[in-house]
């Protein structure tokens, strides 16, 4: 009876060790488990992140660039651009641009994105989506750029059609208001007229933004005519301020540093010159499709009566006509919707280029609708004859004028727009192969 009872004895407590054993293997496999589970989520999570900066890759760089698509995108989104599906990873991203905004705007994850900043909002999707991380990246899109005029002249400017004009203008000759001009804030607060020489004043309304943190008319010699100026905004007719003193136009290709002068930008063409994206078209006076594909394209030959004559673009880029003895002559006869630079320079009299701009003759017609991101530049006159949209900013340099002939236009100064090879000292970041990103902050979300 003892021995049977002792068995039994036995058999509870081996089945008591089993049992104590069994739950210890369980719960250390069910740990083995949940660390394992923890493990592939830390990795699927942190290959969400690295796919979500990834992703901003291809905006920055274009950024960088100065491919200024970015200027007609705000709060775009774009689907993803890689997706693996048997990792189950993919990206893709968003742009809010609001640099050339006036008011605060927000981006899809509630980012608060001000006048004058870029807003990158790059995704990350891992573990068949379930996993989902974004990357902010908030960019200051006209820190680089030092000058501030939508339209500058160093000769006169006319308009001979209505205009709404997001920025300052300023000549130091006459400025000539043939039909209705509305002048809104830029993306720093401003939105000024400053005019060496007269306002003409052709019956027309020049109306100024009142809220904009400088708005004002302000000609050196006068303003003739019924001076219909918005009442909100000061009007100054004999000004003797430095804001009036005309801009130096004797060759630079920097700005000025003397006090209460400021240097119209002229281009460095040495640095033009030795681009390794630079693609020289030698044929007199060139006519055609061009296809820009992110070069420069350089056309010395280009002084005769008609000049060139593009009739179609593709891609993006920047195109420079003119060499020395041979102001630069070019004409779009076709409508263009693109983001390119367009500049036409005369190279003086010396063989290097160093007195470039001081001699002038340049002409550039636009015969078409056009919009343009990017500079519009000329050591001469620049006409357009229809609908003239501007998304950069326009210079007629020496002796130099800007007539618009055409359709209500508009012009926004957007220095995110202007990255062009050669103007690094006025506007910063260069344009057909290099440029500048100031990151304000980055966040992991």
């Amino acid at each position: 009876m003892r021995k049977i009872r002792q068995r039994g004895i036995s058999i509870i407590v081996t089945l008591l060790v089993l049992t104590i054993i069994m739950i210890i293997v369980f719960a250390v496999g069910a740990q083995g488990i949940w660390n394992l589970n923890y493990v592939n989520r830390d990795k699927y999570s942190k290959m969400a992140t690295y796919a979500a900066e990834a992703s901003l890759a291809v905006p920055l760089v274009g950024f960088k660039k100065g491919l200024t698509g970015w200027a007609a995108c705000s709060n775009s989104f774009d689907t993803p651009n890689t997706y693996d599906a048997v990792e189950g990873i993919g990206n893709y991203f968003e742009v809010t641009d609001n640099s050339s905004g006036t008011e605060d705007t927000t981006a899809s994850n509630g980012t608060l994105v001000k006048p004058g900043m870029v807003y990158f909002l790059g995704h990350g999707l891992a573990c068949n989506k379930t996993i989902h991380k974004t990357v902010g990246v908030m960019v200051d899109a006209g820190s680089s750029g030092q000058f501030d005029y939508a339209i500058a002249s160093g000769g006169t400017i006319s308009f001979n059609a209505s205009v709404d004009l997001h920025g300052s203008l300023k000549c130091n000759s006459n400025f000539a208001i043939g039909a209705q001009t509305e002048i809104f804030k830029d993306n720093k607060g401003k939105g000024r007229v400053l005019v060496t020489g007269q306002i003409q004043n052709g019956s027309k309304w020049l109306k100024l933004d009142s809220t904009a943190s400088e708005h004002d008319c302000r000609a050196r010699t006068g303003i003739t005519g019924p001076a219909k100026v918005s009442d909100a905004s000061p009007k100054v007719a004999n000004d003797g301020t430095d804001d009036t003193n005309p801009f130096i136009v004797d060759g630079s290709t920097s700005p000025s540093e003397t006090s209460g002068y400021e240097t119209l930008p002229n281009p460095d063409m040495a640095e033009i010159m030795s681009d390794s994206n630079l693609v020289t078209h030698s044929e007199e006076n060139w006519s055609g499709n061009l296809n820009l594909d992110g070069k420069i394209h350089y056309f010395p030959n280009s002084s005769g009566a008609s000049g060139i004559q593009i009739t179609g673009l593709s891609g993006r880029g920047t195109i420079v006509v003119g060499s020395h003895g041979k102001p630069g002559i070019v004409s779009f006869t076709h409508p263009v919707d693109h983001e390119v630079n367009i500049v036409a320079v005369d190279g003086g009299t010396g063989p290097d280029w160093s007195n470039s701009g001081t001699v002038g003759g340049c002409k550039m017609y636009f015969q078409n609708n056009t919009t343009i991101r990017g500079l519009v530049y000329s050591h001469g006159s620049i006409t357009s004859n229809a609908r003239f949209d501007v998304y950069g900013s326009v210079i007629a340099y020496k002796g130099g004028s800007y007539v618009h002939n055409g359709a209500h236009s508009v012009f926004t100064l957007s220095p995110l727009a202007v990255k062009c090879p050669g103007f690094d000292a006025f506007f910063g970041g260069g344009g057909a192969g290099s440029g500048t990103v100031t990151i304000l902050s980055t966040q992991k979300f």
